[in-house]
């Protein structure tokens, strides 16, 4: 460990105090029956961390997690104030993201030399080793490992913040992905995966309540208000402020954008280092990745999985953070419609963008677009070969077999075909790259340029394979890619700008052959049986807030009916929905969620995790589809709303999609990503990294002078 986490007094050794000085966190925990396989135990359920993981990227503490932080001894105080100094502190955070697999559990002690001890069955010790007084397991449970702490009588435990009883020995679990445990005289920072590693704590948004929602609880009274003191806003204020409308997924508040002042070339390199560095950082590696040319001589070509995977990663992007419908085909549904067997695409009637090949088995490719226009549907072929016009009745073929226009093979309309001059391969390995980059710039909404320029010369291509690369793992935006496009002048000059609704802050990692038939699968799946309760519902949140609100309940034993249940109970009895039997309000609401989070901090003294805007239709919307098709009143609610909105009143229900076609389901890229643990990832680079990076390759600026530019 750095220097600047072993402070000592002269003399004094610094010890954790805080059994002596903190005031309690949390309510004294109580036991619970805990069934898993092979494992069957009461325990104590630990809390999260209201602290940040202090290795993380972002280690900083706000104004309430300082007033956290006292209440923890001097150990874990001065390693918090002295993080952000250590020198070491990103080389620490790649060692224990390293060594988090599923297997072992990592925990730093940071008045000791950096060991990571790992591993089901090791101890917690006390600082000599003399006592074993922890022991950690690993339990199976519904296929997710979870860990628990054996702890020895007469332990003096405390997990984030909540101290345990030590009057017996006593099992605690499940632990937090990650922890602060305190025990006797040492303090350890506990992580238990790689995520945990850049782990804070989730804190409700400054969205406001509705009014609807208030009146739904005025019973509550001051309950209600301090909660809302609490998350910032007074229960006075009803406007609706920055509340989420539609339930799109967002990243970020903006995708970059290439400034206009700064030479194409330049901007590009420094984002490809931006992106390798943070890719590298994840660990992330991808399966039958396209493979850099070899000394004198041509690159691979590209396999198939390559080809689709590529195509996909951008098109589901910006389908993600736009709302632009995009249909697709995968591998396997792909050879059927080719072989004239019906397959189907998933988003039919999107826009598809397909990689065709001219063989079974792939000699050469060409895209295949297929859009419905306000004329009816058509097809157009971009081949860098010139010769699409020789297989017109094999794609036809494709297309009528994909089922793209409608899911009845006799009602397949017929659709002219146009071919599109783009630039022309100088041999014979460049048709899988100049098919991807042709894909890209379509899916942009921009127009590939007919002549060659240098996209995939030898000089070139080894920036193409690394774009491929980055943009499977989830690491590449469409600034950079059309920085990429302007810089070897690939997209007609007049077409050099990304439609406004095709930006995207990361692209949708596909990392192997088995996640793209997966996410084609789920999609499907979802798209035929829209009304699938089991599979379009997230218990975890729910599960957490009855946990901590009801210990008492064998929560992790019920089946989801029983969750929902319990969580039904749960509201009708603090009067968030009415408790006579009427339709109940459907959570999906941000409003109402803000509130039932509210109301688990204010009723039960906790502070319960709030997922943020971009998280929050992901983690908890709908839970009460299977209650609400069960007891026959999803049908009346759409009755009920569609009653109201012919008279011109206020609705009696709250909805989160501002599209009534929608509800109450969500957008089914959007569960699938989620379910299938998919989604694009957050990390970004610290702004000093970035600096760094730009000043290494600082991009020439340019003059801009009506349409003439010179450099200067």
């Amino acid at each position: 460990m750095s220097g600047h986490l072993k402070r000592k007094s002269e003399g004094q050794e610094l010890r954790d105090e805080s059994s002596q000085k903190r005031a309690r966190l949390a309510k004294i925990p109580v036991l619970v029956d805990f069934t898993a396989q092979e494992f069957h135990h009461q325990v104590y359920t630990p809390i999260a961390s209201l602290l940040p993981s202090p290795f993380g990227i972002r280690p900083e503490l706000d104004g309430d997690m300082e007033k956290i932080l006292r209440k923890f001894g001097p150990v874990v105080e001065t390693t918090y104030k002295a993080s952000s100094a250590a020198g070491n502190r990103l080389t620490l955070r790649q060692t224990i993201q390293g060594t988090c697999n599923s297997e072992d559990v990592v925990w730093v002690d940071p008045l000791l030399p950096l060991v990571l001890e790992s591993g089901e069955g090791l101890f917690l010790t006390h600082r000599d080793g003399s006592k074993k007084v922890i022991r950690m397991k690993r339990v199976a449970d519904a296929n997710v490992f979870k860990w628990f702490a054996y702890v020895q009588q007469g332990t003096k435990l405390t997990i984030n913040g909540q101290r345990y009883p030590s009057h017996d020995d006593f099992v605690v679990g499940p632990i937090p992905a990650f922890s602060i445990i305190e025990y006797d005289d040492r303090a350890v920072f506990l992580y238990v995966d790689r995520q945990s590693v850049d782990y804070r704590p989730s804190g409700p948004d400054n969205s406001t309540f509705t009014e609807y929602g208030l009146r739904l609880v005025n019973g509550l009274g001051s309950d209600i208000e301090q909660a809302l003191q609490r998350y910032g806003k007074s229960a006075t204020d009803t406007s609706s402020g920055d509340e989420p409308t539609g339930g799109r997924f967002a990243l970020r508040v903006q995708p970059e954008k290439q400034p206009e002042d700064v030479d194409s070339c330049s901007y590009f390199r420094w984002r490809m280092d931006e992106w390798k560095l943070l890719r590298k950082r994840s660990g992330v590696k991808v399966d039958d990745a396209a493979k850099p040319a070899g000394s004198g001589r041509s690159p691979e070509w590209l396999v198939d999985t390559v080809m689709f995977r590529a195509i996909a990663s951008v098109t589901t992007a910006i389908e993600l953070e736009n709302g632009v419908p995009f249909a697709q085909l995968d591998e396997g549904s792909y050879q059927m419609a080719r072989g004239g067997s019906p397959s189907s695409v998933i988003g039919r009637r999107g826009d598809l963008i397909l990689p065709f090949n001219t063989t079974q088995g792939g000699t050469h490719w060409m895209v295949v677009h297929v859009k419905d226009t306000a004329d009816g549907p058509e097809i157009h072929c971009y081949d860098s070969g010139n010769h699409s016009h020789l297989y017109e009745g094999k794609i036809k073929t494709v297309v009528r077999y994909s089922l793209w226009f409608d899911d009845d093979i006799n009602k397949q309309p017929s659709m002219d075909i146009t071919h599109h001059r783009v630039a022309q391969q100088p041999s014979g390995w460049e048709c899988g790259y100049l098919t991807i980059l042709n894909a890209w710039c379509i899916a942009f909404g921009m127009t590939p340029s007919a002549d060659a320029g240098p996209a995939v010369s030898y000089s070139r291509i080894t920036d193409v394979i690394d774009m491929i690369n980055l943009t499977m793992s989830g690491f590449m935006d469409s600034a950079t890619i059309r920085a990429f496009f302007r810089c070897v002048k690939f997209v007609e000059p007049s077409s050099d700008n990304i439609a406004d609704d095709r930006h995207f802050t990361r692209t949708v990692p596909f990392l192997n052959r088995y996640t793209m038939g997966k996410y084609f699968g789920e999609r499907k799946r979802l798209e035929r049986n829209p009304h699938s309760p089991t599979d379009r519902l997230d218990l975890e949140t729910i599960k957490y807030i009855l946990h901590h609100s009801s210990p008492l309940q064998d929560i992790d034993t019920q089946t989801p009916s029983q969750v929902l249940e319990s969580f039904d109970n749960w509201l009708k009895h603090r009067k968030l929905i009415p408790s006579k039997d009427q339709t109940p309000l459907s959570p999906v609401s941000p409003a109402t969620m803000r509130l039932t989070f509210a109301l688990a901090g204010s009723v039960e003294e906790l502070r319960v995790p709030f997922p943020d805007d971009a998280r929050l239709r992901q983690k908890i919307w709908n839970i009460y589809h299977k209650l609400l098709k069960k007891q026959g009143h999803l049908g009346k609610a759409r009755e009920a709303r569609d009653k109201d909105k012919a008279e011109g009143s206020t609705p009696t229900q709250e909805s989160a999609p501002s599209d009534d076609i929608n509800y109450p389901y969500e957008d089914s890229n959007l569960v699938v990503l989620n379910r299938l643990n998919m989604l694009p990832t957050n990390d970004v680079l610290s702004a000093n990294e970035i600096a760094n990076i730009r000043a290494r390759t600082a991009p020439s600026r340019i003059k801009i002078n009506f349409k003439k530019y010179t450099r200067q």
